[in-house]
């Protein structure tokens, strides 16, 4: 008996029960149509009695441009390449390029969605780096080396969670240096990784409250059987939270000491031991 070909297309319907999955034996094709990336095939969905096209949710849906020009000026972005010289070797405008680089990044997040979860690392760096955006201004910090959430500051920072071991970025946030911005990326990224691993960063005091508010437990206190109410929960480390501080101290701009001292376990700070300096390394 000859079996149905398996074309590797899920319904695109969010009301289907077989919606994204594949293998199902729902989906079949129909008929082909003519684009000048060559003929492309439309698909039937058994189960919604729905017609759709292979290019269906992909970048290329839509567009009346060969695909291999797509392709082009979206590598052209990944080494950098400035927007006037894309307009001028392909012939494009500046907002054309834009809008396939905006589909082209909502197409790499729903892949990232469905790949980066339950990620099995044992190390993950937290750093955070700014630059000028629309104003070359720069307020001065808090104390605590945070800047203030509602000034006009032209600076914006960058934070970033790395897994070294596979470089490989975990995790990304655009928003000011505030202890609010260092919990969202503690946050990012404890939701797609295993367990509590550890985590090295900077000497930025914000970290260690973002990452005790996510990785803790909460001790609770039985009655005693005395008079009075028993204690109230606390909130305490994760018995498996590592923490450790690399804090860079400059002189005149330039880099003058490198202190690897400061460790962190389960919410107590002691000196590095040899073994723990190892790590830092």
């Amino acid at each position: 008996m000859r079996k149905p070909r398996d074309w590797k297309q899920p319904c695109p319907d969010p009301e289907c029960k077989y919606y994204t999955l594949m293998n199902r034996g729902n989906v079949s094709a129909v008929s082909t149509y003519l684009t000048r990336s060559g003929r492309r095939r439309i698909f039937n969905c058994k189960e919604r009695k729905t017609f759709f096209s292979e290019t269906r949710d992909t970048v290329f849906y839509g567009l009346r441009t060969h695909e291999e020009k797509v392709i082009m000026v979206l590598k052209m972005f990944l080494i950098r390449f400035d927007l006037a010289g894309i307009r001028f070797v392909f012939g494009i405008t500046e907002e054309t390029a834009l809008m396939w680089l905006k589909r082209a990044a909502g197409q790499a997040d729903a892949v990232n969605a469905q790949l980066m979860r339950e990620l099995s690392v044992t190390e993950i760096q937290l750093d955070e780096m700014w630059n000028f955006i629309k104003r070359k201004c720069a307020e001065a910090s808090t104390p605590e080396g945070e800047s203030p959430e509602t000034s006009e500051d032209g600076r914006q920072w960058i934070w970033i969670s790395s897994a070294a071991e596979f470089r490989l970025i975990l995790a990304a946030f655009v928003g000011p240096r505030t202890s609010e911005s260092a919990l969202s990326l503690i946050q990012k990224t404890a939701a797609i990784v295993k367990g509590a691993p550890c985590f090295f960063s900077d000497g930025f005091s914000a970290y260690l409250p973002a990452l005790v508010a996510v990785y803790h437990q909460v001790v609770t206190f039985p009655h005693t059987g005395k008079r009075g109410r028993p204690k109230d929960p606390i909130t305490v480390p994760h018995p498996d939270l590592v923490y450790g501080q690399i804090i860079k101290e400059k002189k005149g701009g330039r880099l003058n000491t490198l202190k690897k001292t400061c460790f962190m376990r389960s919410g107590a700070t002691r000196e590095a031991q040899p073994q723990d300096k190892q790590r830092l390394d």
